[in-house]
């Protein structure tokens, strides 16, 4: 009779920082460019990598394997949450519309984040493989490639399907993929340190505020105005925000559910808009700022419960159609 592997224990504080990182996201969609970019820019996207440079495996050094699993886990939810959509919508959109919208799509126009994430995990996988337990070496080509991306960037080369900053990210892969290297040296070592780092985020943050004072970064568009400033405060947040996550115990269950789901919600925050958008339209500058702050936090809400609903419907009925094999 086979016996039962023991299951491995979900990490909750995972699935807490993708719910930050995706309810930065949504908000900031809403909120438009505020004083809190400056303290939420630096982390919010660069988090998501992180968090996936942490989990990454080789998986045995099998490229097969690890396409395929790339495909049903990350592609697949990209063809039927951000593809399928527009295609059904073609008898009301017409030919023109569906075509251009597929396009943005495909391109990273629209929903970057997905293109970006595939080939820079792609681009990430070969590196490790290449590279082994070499990280002086993966940490100098990470960045290489983040400057080499920077400048393709500016030049709008190999920005179909978002390769140029699929590159800038691999320094945020590495960085997560490092952490769990040394993982227990760095929490034995200078995890005490954790809160004299968050608090140097903090003022690195005001001193963005002084001299940015809308954000001083953007990682869809590569723009990075100040690239010692900006690389301090990535490397800080993330680095307090993988240690102070894992000192707390306990998680309100509706935080870790919207990090369970973040992708769906991501996915169709731009749906969860529809029913609503005039009340949420914030395009007139003359709109006072109390007012953007509480209706985008009234948003958030919304698009959170809006993206968990439709997840569960699809995890119980077409499981993998959010990237979950049963």
């Amino acid at each position: 009779m086979k016996q039962a592997l023991p299951r491995k224990e979900r990490k909750v504080w995972i699935d807490v920082l993708r719910a930050l990182a995706i309810l930065f996201v949504v908000y900031g969609h809403r909120a438009g460019h505020m004083d809190y970019f400056l303290f939420t820019s630096p982390i919010k996207m660069p988090l998501f990598f992180a968090l996936s440079g942490y989990l990454f495996s080789l998986r045995d050094g099998d490229d097969w394997v690890f396409l395929k699993h790339l495909f049903w886990s990350v592609v697949v939810p990209w063809i039927c949450l951000g593809f399928l959509p527009i295609a059904l919508a073609f008898p009301i959109k017409g030919v023109d519309h569906t075509l251009q919208s597929l396009y943005e799509v495909l391109s990273g126009r629209k929903l970057w984040f997905m293109p970006c994430f595939i080939v820079g995990q792609i681009i990430f996988y070969y590196l490790v493989k290449t590279l082994g337990k070499k990280h002086l070496l993966l940490i100098l080509a990470s960045l290489a490639l983040f400057f080499i991306g920077y400048a393709l960037r500016r030049q709008h080369i190999l920005s179909f399907g978002m390769v140029n900053i699929a590159m800038t990210v691999q320094i945020f892969f590495s960085f997560g993929y490092l952490f769990r290297q040394y993982e227990d040296a760095i929490k034995s070592r200078i995890g005490n340190y954790v809160y004299a780092v968050a608090l140097l985020y903090v003022l690195l943050g005001f001193l963005s505020l002084h001299f940015y004072p809308r954000y001083c970064l953007n990682v869809n568009g590569a723009f990075y105005y100040n690239f010692p400033l900006c690389l301090a405060m990535i490397a800080t947040g993330l680095f307090s925000l993988f240690v102070l996550s894992q000192k707390i115990s306990h998680y309100p269950k509706w935080l870790q559910l919207v990090g369970k789901n973040s992708l769906v919600i991501y996915m169709l925050d731009r749906y969860a808009i529809i029913p609503a958008h005039k009340f949420f339209d914030f395009s007139n500058p003359s709109y006072p700022y109390y007012l953007v702050c509480g209706a985008s936090l009234v948003y958030l809400v919304w698009s959170s419960f809006f993206g968990i609903m439709v997840a569960k419907m699809l995890n119980k009925y077409v499981p993998w159609a959010t990237g979950r094999r049963g």
